[in-house]
This record gives C-alpha cells, structure tokens and sequence, in this order.
C-alpha cells in the first residue's frame, strides 16, 4: 500500500504540487487567517519534510512536502486579498446616503451614444461635514456629454 502510494506520488509530483496549492487556496477562502501565520506552517511542513528525509523514507518527505504546498497556497490566497478599511472607497458600498465624491479623472472620458463614462481615482468623500479622505476607483456615468479632461479633478 505504502509503496502503491509513493509510486503514484512520484510519478505525477506536478500534479499532487498543484492540487495541493489549489487546496491551500480553497481552504483559505474558509478561514481567515494571516498571510504569514499561512508561510509559518508551510515552512514548519517543509522542515519536518526535510527532517523525515533523513529516516530514508521517501514517501513521507511526499507527504509532507504537499502541506507546504497546500500552506503556501493558503498563504497565497490571504496575501492578495484587499484591505477595505474606513479609508477604503469599497467600505462604503451600499449605504444608501447621498454624497459628493471628489477625484482625479483617471483616464480621458469615454463618451458613449447615450452617456459617458468617467473613470475617477476618488480622494474624497463628503456627507455634507466636509471632505473626508478615502482611496479607491470608482466609475461614474454622466447623462450629457460634458466637456472634461485627463487629469482633471471633478466633484460629482
């Protein structure tokens, strides 16, 4: 069985390499934890792999050599993931309140037949208590064709 399994292992490592790192990122989608706690154990696996080596057991440097994989896939997953914080333009999704947005226009405006589209590098936000500093992209659709350039900062 044990030599059935090491076969198999060895004979396709790329794909078990790959699957396993695909797990990692699955798994990370589930649960939220830090990008190096991820790297953390990746490396842990890789040093008790390395440290099997030595029992002249091939089969569990394999074996563990896929947890690595499958924590640095993980870790892959957490690391790329966005931070939306109160500085971030996406935290204030969907709250319903009207506001002014101040920006850079990002690119030259698209016009379109019926409307045109403005791509903003946004600065700041106001409720009406004054401007309040955030980052982000956000995509504004005018109506009227208005008479705007690259480089130009606009308060829609």
């Amino acid at each position: 069985m044990k030599d059935n399994l090491l076969a198999t292992v060895q004979n396709a490592p790329l794909f078990w390499v790959a699957s396993a790192f695909l797990g990692g990122l699955w798994l990370a989608s589930f649960l939220p934890v830090a990008w190096w706690v991820w790297v953390l154990l990746a490396f842990g696996a890789l040093l008790l792999g390395m440290a099997l080596k030595f029992l002249r057991r091939a089969w569990r440097l394999y074996l563990l050599l896929l947890p690595a994989f499958l924590f640095l896939g993980a870790g892959r997953y957490a690391a790329i993931q966005p931070l939306i914080d109160e500085q971030s333009l996406a935290y204030y999704n969907d709250t319903g309140e009207n506001v002014y947005v101040t920006g850079v226009l990002s690119e030259a405006p698209d016009e379109r037949d019926t409307n045109t589209h403005l791509r903003l590098n946004v600065t700041a936000l106001d409720w009406g208590e004054g401007d309040f500093p955030v980052r982000g992209m956000l995509l504004v659709r005018l109506g009227n064709p208005a008479d705007l350039q690259y480089g130009q900062v606009i308060r829609v």
